[in-house]
């Protein structure tokens, strides 16, 4: 009975198998397969029907290891859509837009720089018990300037390159003086003329008297600017762009100095002293700007970047001087080195801005901005052989920009 009952489910399986039992499995992983495979534009892998059950088996298993690599390589599609890069939203006045643009700025700034003290004006005791003394410094003052620039907004990504030029002269002059007066009478008054020292009696320096004193500095400032950047949103009124780019200069300086006396006393009855600088430099820069909408077209806007300039200092000092007896003096100082000065800027306004006809951007700004520079007083003389100075340039802007 057992070996009839062998026969019977032997048969039994192969009914099955020719029924179409394993072949309705086979032909659903097949569909599966199929599908998956046009989605993953693969090529469609054909086989022949087949009765045999072992043949049915073996497809069923390559039919499922293909399956399971389907699967797994649409499960690494997926993350890596996942992980694609989010780009942000444009912040140009008119979204959409290519072509150039340019602007315009007013500059109204106050140029001072450190260790331009030219004298000390002071008076002493009869007995030389007590002496005080004020330095005399620049009058320093405020003078117009102006910064121009063109620009253009590209379609690649909504980039910009932005190149300006900045243009600032000051000239202050100022004086002092004491009334003739003998030096060793009462409540004496005197000024020491710190760019008058000489480099006598013994190798230390002397410092002379006077009675006038007359200083005057110019300052011719020029710098250039290019930028790259892209100006896009980070919030709903919040935008930002980040800058990359070069920033040259070129900072001529000129000081002169004269001091005179009539006191017969005094070892020099005039002396005239003309000190020169130039520095050029060039160096990479970067910075943000930043803009918050506060609505109507208007809104707050912040610029701040650095660079690092390479450029040469060219440094001349000279000291014409007649003393008391009629003998002159006469003395030359030169220097020329390269050096690596670092800068900052600040600004920070208000703007108003409106595209118009979808295609062209108008804004208007007013606000305050703050240059920093670093060692830019490189006067040489017997007063500091290394003069180490910052150049500070602070005070108002106002100015348009137009896209077209």
């Amino acid at each position: 009975m057992k070996f009839f009952s062998l026969i019977s489910s032997a048969a039994a399986l192969t009914m099955l198998s020719a029924s179409g039992f394993c072949e309705n499995q086979m032909t659903d992983l097949e569909s599966r397969v199929s599908g998956m495979e046009k989605t993953k534009s693969s090529s469609v892998i054909t086989y022949s029907n087949t009765s045999n059950g072992q043949s049915s088996q073996m497809r069923m298993d390559d039919h499922e290891r293909r399956l399971q690599n389907l699967e797994y390589q649409n499960g690494s599609s997926s993350s890596t859509q996942q992980m694609q890069k989010n780009v942000l939203t444009t912040a140009r006045g008119c979204p959409g837009t290519n072509g150039p643009y340019f602007d315009v700025e007013f500059l109204w700034l106050r140029a001072v720089e450190d260790e331009l003290n030219y004298g000390w004006k002071g008076t002493q005791e009869d007995d030389a018990s007590l002496i005080s003394a004020k330095a005399l410094d620049q009058d320093w003052e405020f003078d117009p300037g102006f910064r121009v620039g063109l620009g253009y907004n590209f379609d690649y990504d909504d980039w910009d390159l932005h190149a300006y030029y900045t243009w600032l002269y000051s000239y202050p002059n100022t004086s002092a003086s004491i009334p003739p007066q003998p030096i060793n009478g009462p409540d004496d008054e005197f000024i020491v003329g710190l760019f008058a020292l000489q480099p006598v009696n013994q190798g230390s320096l002397v410092f002379e008297l006077f009675e006038n004193v007359n200083s005057s500095w110019q300052l011719q400032f020029n710098a250039w600017d290019l930028e790259l950047g892209r100006n896009y949103f980070v919030g709903k009124g919040l935008a930002l762009q980040p800058v990359v780019g070069l920033k040259g200069a070129l900072i001529r300086q000129h000081l002169n100095v004269h001091y005179t006396t009539t006191n017969t006393s005094f070892t020099f009855a005039d002396i005239y002293v003309r000190c020169k600088s130039r520095y050029w430099g060039v160096g990479p820069k970067v910075g943000v700007f930043g803009s918050w909408d506060l609505g109507y077209g208007f809104s707050i806007n912040g610029d701040v970047h650095g660079a690092l300039l390479y450029g040469e200092f060219t440094t001349r000092f000279s000291q014409n001087g007649i003393q008391t007896d009629g003998d002159l003096f006469n003395l030359r100082l030169t220097d020329n080195s390269y050096r690596l000065r670092p800068m900052a800027y600040l600004n920070l306004g208000l703007e108003w801005g409106r595209c118009f006809w979808e295609w062209m951007f108008f804004s208007f700004h007013v606000g305050w901005e703050c240059q920093y520079w670093w060692d830019q007083m490189e006067f040489t003389s017997f007063k500091d052989i290394t003069p180490e100075g910052a150049l500070s340039l602070t005070g108002l802007n106002a100015g348009f920009r137009f896209d077209f």
